[in-house]
C-alpha cells in the first residue's frame, strides 16, 4: 500500500495535476494499492484517516493470505 499526502498547492501547474493519476495507474497496475488524503483531511480528522489505513492494511493482509 502507498499512501499519499498534500495539499491544494501542490497541484498549481497543469502538468503536476496531470501526473498524479498517471503515476496512481501505474502503481495499481503493479500491484499497490494507492490511498491519498489532503494534508487538510490528514490533520484535521488524523483519527478517520488513520482507521481507513488500517482497514485497508488488514484486508489487503487477509487476502494474500
Amino acid at each position: 500500500m502507498l499512501i499519499e499526502v498534500d495539499g491544494y498547492s501542490t497541484h498549481t501547474t497543469h502538468e503536476a495535476f496531470e501526473s498524479d493519476p498517471v503515476r496512481d495507474n501505474l502503481l495499481t497496475d503493479l500491484g499497490y494499492m494507492v490511498r491519498r488524503y489532503t494534508r487538510k483531511r490528514v490533520s484535521g480528522q488524523a483519527h478517520v484517516v488513520a482507521s481507513e489505513i488500517d482497514y485497508w492494511r488488514r484486508r489487503r493482509s487477509a487476502a494474500a493470505s
